[in-house]
């Protein structure tokens, strides 16, 4: 018996916490194709972080729609199942700089936040909000402070 099971790509990344970097390639460099389009959307429901766009293609037409489909596509993902996945592989002994990252995107998520904003002198509570990210968030805000 031939057993197969589906793992999302980019879970590994998510778990690493290394964002992941998804390349478009575009064939008419005057619009994109519904194929193409759909391509992106799904992308982005897999979890990907960023698009690259070839520069000969990023028209601003091309770009425009692209801008169109991550916003529709973005919503879509169930953020909350995805951050308490990432809970649960944290390994228990953590520091309490973890604490205070789950604790800042749970808030975030109950409260329906716009941004995060994140004060820090060497850029590492940064770097596990970016761990702990819920892309349902409109932006993050990390200021690193230079301490002398």
């Amino acid at each position: 018996m031939l057993c197969v099971f589906y793992f999302p790509n980019f879970l590994l990344f998510d778990i690493l916490g290394k964002p992941v970097i998804s390349s478009i390639n575009i064939s008419d460099l005057r619009s994109v194709s519904k194929s193409e389009l759909s391509d992106i959307a799904n992308a982005i429901i897999d979890g990907s972080d960023a698009l690259m766009i070839p520069q000969s293609a990023c028209t601003k037409d091309i770009f425009n729609s692209i801008c169109v489909i991550c916003k529709e596509a973005e919503p879509a993902v169930y953020q909350r199942n995805i951050f308490e996945e990432l809970i649960t592989i944290t390994p228990a002994p953590m520091e309490a700089l973890y604490g205070v990252a789950i604790s800042a995107v749970e808030a975030s998520l109950r409260t329906s936040a716009a941004a995060i904003v994140c004060l820090t002198s060497s850029g590492r509570t940064a770097k596990l909000l970016a761990n702990f990210q819920v892309s349902s968030l409109h932006h993050y805000y990390y200021f690193v402070l230079l301490m002398k």
